[in-house]
């Protein structure tokens, strides 16, 4: 449907966002920025990056749900964590944030 579209190209919209800040994090944290470790957490944690910017649209009560991976050549992809649901709900989840 439309509305599933549109869903999806919202959140095509924010993982670019995701996207970015991880970028912007790393510029920053040279040192600390591993290719696996920049999660939604920290990104919301260290300021580049708010719940609300990062909201998951098919599940509006908490963030997109993984990590950004830093790739060899300098750029940068989102993966989706498979490990969510619950604990993203009750603010428990290590990829992401629960939207209050």
């Amino acid at each position: 449907s439309s509305i599933e579209r549109s869903k999806d190209k919202q959140k095509q919209q924010v993982i670019k966002i995701v996207e970015t800040a991880a970028e912007l994090y790393c510029d920053s944290h040279r040192n600390s920025c591993s290719s696996n470790s920049i999660t939604i957490s920290t990104l919301i944690t260290s300021k580049y990056l708010t719940a609300i910017e990062a909201k998951d649209p098919f599940y509006e009560k908490r963030t997109i749900c993984g990590f950004v991976q830093k790739n060899n050549n300098g750029t940068y992809t989102f993966q989706e964590a498979s490990t969510c649901g619950s604990s993203c709900d009750t603010g428990t989840g290590t990829y992401c944030e629960k939207i209050s």
